[in-house]
């Protein structure tokens, strides 16, 4: 009697175990099937977004500088604001008067405290001056201010009738200068990258000037 019970008892645990062993494994196998299917996809989604980014900047002519090798690691990237005796370099270009009131008035219309009203900020270049000559004499462009003056108001009017998407003015950085160099023994590429202040209202206006690459002094670019 007690042996028989002890054969089923074994009997059931062996069943037992059986079963467990084989939904381990399942388990395992639909694991690694998601994985895979994951990684898959993954890799899939990455080869697609590298051909659209290469058939952008073949669309648009852009040149890379300089590529790291597979990449730039991130303790091999430094970003810095420049300073002029220890104050922010800045570069602004104001909106002319009338269209900032009319831009205000119809913001006021809209029911906007001053608060969400659109700011911007009095004209300001790398020399703390006003009158962009600095600009002039650094890319060799003597019309360069009258340009200025003129795309403001050009570009001051979209934003009034909020054409091409502009809307709002916010605070963006450029870059003002851009080195590449080399890091340890293993000569790992890096980067060193000078920012300075600006808002898009100034980005929109450089964007807007009849300029040849060759004379920008940097792209403007999002924070």
């Amino acid at each position: 009697m007690f042996e028989s019970l002890f054969d089923r008892i074994a009997n059931e645990g062996t069943s037992e175990l059986f079963f467990l062993l084989t939904g381990s494994v399942i388990l395992l196998f639909i694991q690694q099937v998601y994985l895979g299917t994951r990684r898959a996809l993954f890799r899939r989604k990455v080869r697609s977004e590298i051909s659209a980014y290469r058939q952008r900047k073949d669309a648009i002519n852009v040149v890379d500088l300089a590529t790291g090798d597979p990449e730039f690691a991130k303790r091999n990237i430094f970003s810095r604001d420049v300073s002029h005796f220890g104050e922010k370099q800045c570069l602004y270009i104001d909106m002319p008067a009338r269209l900032k009131a009319a831009l205000r008035e119809k913001e006021k219309q809209r029911g906007y405290m001053d608060s969400q009203c659109t700011e911007f900020h009095e004209d300001r270049s790398f020399d703390d001056g006003r009158t962009f000559e600095d600009l002039a004499e650094m890319t060799g462009i003597a019309a360069l201010p009258e340009l200025i003056d003129k795309h403001r108001t050009l570009v001051g009017e979209k934003f009034v009738s909020n054409a091409d998407g502009m809307i709002f003015n916010g605070k963006k950085y450029g870059v003002y200068n851009l080195r590449f160099t080399r890091f340890g023994e293993e000569e790992s590429p890096g980067v060193e990258v000078d920012l300075f202040e600006t808002d898009y209202f100034t980005h929109k206006v450089f964007r807007s000037l009849p300029l040849p690459h060759h004379h920008e002094r940097g792209a403007l670019q999002d924070r």
